[in-house]
């Protein structure tokens, strides 16, 4: 569990703990998910019902004198004894200090903690317990932006507004939509029958200024590996074919013609993969 920064309430209906740079915020909440039942956005299930919890792991709600807390911890949820919220409640307090702000939260991928100080937060806290044990809890990631992570967020599914959900609704369809035409131009399959890797090849709608470079309705984030070789950015499904060629932008100028693998130039050890 790793502290983060600028937690806030959202219209009463749910908390954002945020978040800080760290891998620790960057690997995602896949185990938490798990734990609530949770899946990914399906044609059948997406918005808010595909986050709304279906299981109710152990949560703590820790009452001390001036503050409140909530507490999940992947491991202490196989522990229900008391005493063990009282150890969750020792390591949470000696992790998390401060001059009492009105939240304090941390999180990783399998546990999450917040204090509250406030009247207003020590309530939400509770009413978000309560909501947990009633299932009537969705968890997910929001917020964030180029140079800050998303926050992990909680929400009580019979508070949200009803705008909100909508939007979230049509984000996963939207999300959907361009992963399934991503696919339908097979460029993944015969990028990597070339032999050529990547750290991320992720797709995005085509804006208009690229629409004269390409006959398809989606470009590509292209992070490869061997950047000493390629170079990376967005690009078509055309620019994409071409470097399986070993031609177009991907290729750095010079480069396949004079490194060397395996005694080999790198434009012959990909026509050698290719046969």
């Amino acid at each position: 569990m790793r502290r983060a920064h600028d937690a806030n309430l959202i219209e009463g209906a749910a908390i954002n703990l945020g978040s800080d740079s760290c891998a620790e915020h960057e690997w995602g909440i896949k185990k938490t998910l798990e734990n609530f039942g949770i899946t990914a956005p399906t044609s059948l299930l997406y918005g808010i019902a595909c986050r709304t919890a279906r299981t109710v792991p152990t949560v703590f709600l820790l009452e001390g004198t001036d503050k409140t807390a909530l507490v999940y911890d992947g491991y202490l949820s196989f522990q229900v004894e008391r005493h063990q919220a009282k150890v969750g409640w020792k390591d949470l307090s000696n992790e998390l200090k401060g001059d009492g702000p009105k939240l304090i939260t941390a999180w990783d991928e399998d546990s999450f903690g917040i204090v509250a100080f406030k009247d207003q937060e020590r309530a939400f806290l509770r009413e978000l317990h309560q909501a947990i044990l009633n299932m009537d809890v969705a968890i997910w990631l929001g917020g964030g932006g180029v140079f800050k992570n998303a926050g992990l967020c909680l929400g009580i599914v019979s508070k949200l507004p009803e705008e909100g959900k909508k939007v979230m609704a049509e984000s996963d369809l939207d999300r959907m939509n361009l992963h399934e035409t991503a696919a339908k131009t097979g460029v993944e399959e015969r990028l990597r029958k070339a032999g050529l890797r990547w750290f991320a090849l992720s797709p995005r709608w085509t804006f208009s200024k690229e629409k004269e470079r390409t006959e398809h309705p989606v470009v590509f984030w292209l992070n490869p590996i061997e950047q000493d070789v390629y170079n990376y950015g967005w690009f078509t499904v055309e620019e994409l074919d071409m470097w399986v060629q070993g031609i177009g932008p991907i290729p750095k100028k010079g480069r396949l013609e004079t490194l060397v693998i395996e005694g080999k130039t790198v434009d012959a050890k990909r026509k050698e993969l290719r046969r």
